[in-house]
């Protein structure tokens, strides 16, 4: 009985090998046996992070770092007696990774900066992560292999054509790497870039998955990323690269076996069903994309070079984040730790007035941020939606600081180093809630009150000339509310008032100021904040220094 049992498999197979001589319909044979595949797992289906945690119905504890993830990472479990697969989708960047175990031991493939969650879950599960995979260097994401090596000891696999400047083995085309009772063999796919490499996890023998990266999504095809090589290359000999990989490689495997892509493409059925929280994993047999997937359909070289769309602009952040992708960087708590730094609400905006230039990150739900905003700041999660080079003008150096709700600061210093940018100056303390408390906001327009104002802050005085010549505020600039429409159409000249500096605007009383600043808000100066007294008020306060006369 026992030899019986522990053969049913081969004979299942042969079995399914007869279905498949005798048919006429080919299909039939792959639906039979995909459902049995499908079968033979104990479940694949979505859970809150929280079950998966103990992968048990009993309570679990999660920590309060894990506790904040889950709002943006979902998960998908595959499972059966051999292997344990975990897919971590996370949305603002529509990426994927991946956690593999058997036998108590773990790969991670293409971990985001973020590592805690995969730390985590592989204590839960009581699992040593040995292995990390890449498949590429990432230019839209900055991942966290190297902290995870830090952390585990564990060994980081690149393939055959990269390099990097840490600790990690070059894996060779075709080679395997044994974790438990599975395999993995490493097949080299360049095209997207010319390091990509997909993992085939095997089991028994079985070409059970295989990990794509960006060589293979759902739905769509891949592109030649022009950032991301290193050699000089054309998109057109990157493009026919693809073509060999996905045809050479890709379409001989298995059709059976199933697809994990590692990222959740913009115009895919997939991704709409993402956005509709309806995540139940990103996965497909090989044998439906062949059929759906327009990069796997039969087609000659030429042709899909011609057809493969490619990056025609490439923004200096994807070059920074490969950049960094190959170096052994900072850990993320390193990052939080220095960006944590909290500003007043009464002095946010006098301290980013200090720069000529920095961006204002508002990390709360664009709903909230299109109610009320503070002006002239950026939403993250619009922007994120932006095309790239409308994204482009932030750059890696930028100088940022950040409007979030309360308690969500590490969270926002988190994001924004996952996407590449780490130089945060300081926080909105108390976030956007404290800062309506001491400030009033008009629609775009932000409001303060005269005992908030000092000397190092810019100044407009919407007087006439003959007011503000008799007394102002020392250094301000004078534009009268008349002439509002016609100084903008003439911000080109050297007395124009600047664009780059948050300006504080008076007249000698606050409805007057208040309205003029809607005018400017009308003319695109949206670097622009009322203050809320008469000037009468504003001469009051001892910490501003006041002229007489020109």
């Amino acid at each position: 009985m026992i030899t019986i049992f522990s053969n049913f498999y081969t004979f299942f197979y042969l079995f399914c090998f007869i279905v498949y001589t005798k048919s006429k319909s080919k299909q039939l044979y792959f639906i039979f046996l995909l459902q049995f595949k499908q079968k033979r797992c104990k479940f694949q289906k979505k859970y809150s992070f929280s079950q998966l945690m103990g992968c048990s119905s009993s309570q679990v504890q999660v920590s309060p770092v894990i506790q904040e993830k889950i709002q943006e990472a979902q998960v998908f479990v595959e499972e059966n007696q051999n292997f344990h697969i975990c897919q971590f989708f996370t949305s603002f960047v529509s990426q994927i990774s991946y956690y593999i175990e058997s036998e108590k031991q773990a790969i991670v493939i293409d971990p985001l900066r973020d590592i805690q969650q995969y730390i985590e879950y592989s204590l839960k599960r009581e699992a040593k992560i040995t292995h990390i995979f890449l498949t590429d260097f990432h230019s839209d994401f900055i991942g966290g292999h190297v902290d995870i090596q830090k952390q585990t000891d564990a060994q980081i696999v690149l393939g055959p054509t990269s390099m990097a400047d840490f600790e990690y083995h070059k894996a060779k085309d075709n080679e395997i790497i044994s974790i438990g009772k599975v395999k993995i063999q490493v097949l080299y796919t360049p095209g997207h870039t010319n390091e990509s490499t997909c993992f085939l996890l095997l089991e028994e023998e079985r070409q059970h998955a295989i990990f794509t990266g960006d060589t293979l999504y759902l739905e769509e095809a891949s592109f030649p990323n022009l950032a991301a090589t290193s050699e000089q290359m054309d998109r057109n000999e990157l493009a026919g690269h693809l073509f060999d990989s996905l045809k050479n490689k890709i379409i001989s495997l298995d059709p059976n076996l199933i697809i994990y892509p590692g990222h959740v493409t913009g115009n895919s059925r997939i991704n709409s069903a993402q956005k509709n929280k309806n995540f139940e994993g990103v996965f497909d047999t090989l044998f439906n994309q062949i059929k759906a997937n327009a990069s796997l359909a039969e087609t000659d070289r030429e042709q899909f070079k011609e057809q493969i769309s490619g990056l025609t602009y490439v923004p200096e952040y994807y070059f920074n984040n490969i950049y960094q992708n190959q170096l052994s960087i900072s850990p993320i708590k390193e990052i939080v730790d220095k960006s944590l730094v909290f500003i007043p609400p009464n002095q946010f905006l006098q301290e980013i007035s200090k720069y000529q230039e920095c961006f204002l990150i508002d990390t709360r739900p664009p709903e909230a941020f299109q109610e009320l905003r503070i002006p002239y700041s950026i939403n993250l999660f619009e922007w994120l939606d932006l095309d790239v080079k409308m994204r482009a003008k932030l750059q890696p150096s930028s100088k940022l600081f950040i409007i979030s709700e309360s308690g969500k600061e590490k969270y926002s210093i988190t994001i924004l180093a996952i996407l590449g940018y780490e130089n945060v100056l300081g926080c909105l303390e108390g976030g956007f809630e404290a800062f309506q408390k001491s400030h009033k906001i008009y629609g775009q327009i932000a409001s303060i009150k005269s005992q908030h104002l000092s000397k190092d802050m810019h100044f407009l005085d919407l007087r006439e000339t003959k007011d503000f010549q008799q007394h102002h505020i020392k250094g301000a600039y004078n534009i009268s509310i008349n002439s509002i429409p016609t100084a903008a159409l003439h911000d080109l000249q050297p007395q124009a008032l600047p664009r780059n500096k948050i300006i504080y605007v008076y007249s000698d009383a606050s409805n007057r100021s208040l309205a003029g600043c809607c005018l400017l808000n009308e003319s695109s100066y949206y670097n622009i904040v009322h203050i809320d007294d008469s000037y009468s008020a504003i001469k009051k306060n001892k910490k501003l220094e006041f002229k007489s006369g020109l």
